[in-house]
C-alpha cells in the first residue's frame, strides 16, 4: 500500500516568486504554481531577503528585499506561508537561474500540525553566481 501525501512545488526564480493556488491531483502544477493533491491550498504571504530568522513557528526576515547583489549578498533566504489541511506534506523548492534552468532542488516532509503553516529555503550565492533577472 502506498501512502500519498499532499504536495506543495515551488518554482522559485531568483527571488521572484508566483503561487497560485491548484484545485485538483490530476491537473499538472503550473510554472511557478503549487499542486495539491487532493485539497487545496491558499497562498498566505512570501518574504524575501538576505538575513532572516524562525522565531515562533513563523520566520522573521529582518532585511525583506527583492534585489540581491553580487559579491556583496552571499545567500538569499525565501520564506512562504500558506492555509491548508492539517497533516503531511511533501514540500519541494526549486531554484533557477536566469537561463531557466534548475541549479537547486531541496524537498523534505513536513507535518503540519496546524491550518496555516510555511517553510523557508536559502540559496548560497557564490561569486560565480550567474546574475539577471
Amino acid at each position: 500500500m502506498s501512502l500519498r501525501y499532499p504536495t506543495i512545488v515551488l518554482l522559485m526564480l531568483g527571488p521572484l516568486l508566483s503561487l497560485p493556488p491548484s484545485s485538483s491531483a490530476q491537473n499538472q502544477a503550473p510554472a511557478g504554481g503549487v499542486q495539491g493533491v487532493g485539497s487545496q491550498f491558499q497562498f498566505v504571504r512570501s518574504a524575501s531577503g538576505s538575513k532572516g530568522t524562525p522565531s515562533g513557528g513563523r520566520f522573521s526576515m529582518e532585511d525583506p528585499r527583492t534585489v540581491f547583489y553580487v559579491p556583496e549578498d552571499r545567500q538569499v533566504i525565501v520564506y512562504m506561508e500558506w492555509e491548508g489541511s492539517p497533516g503531511k506534506h511533501h514540500i519541494e523548492g526549486f531554484w533557477k537561474d536566469p537561463d531557466g534552468k534548475v541549479v537547486t532542488l531541496s524537498d523534505f516532509e513536513y507535518e503540519a500540525k496546524d491550518k496555516r503553516f510555511g517553510a523557508f529555503w536559502t540559496l548560497s550565492l557564490a561569486d560565480t553566481t550567474p546574475i539577471g533577472m
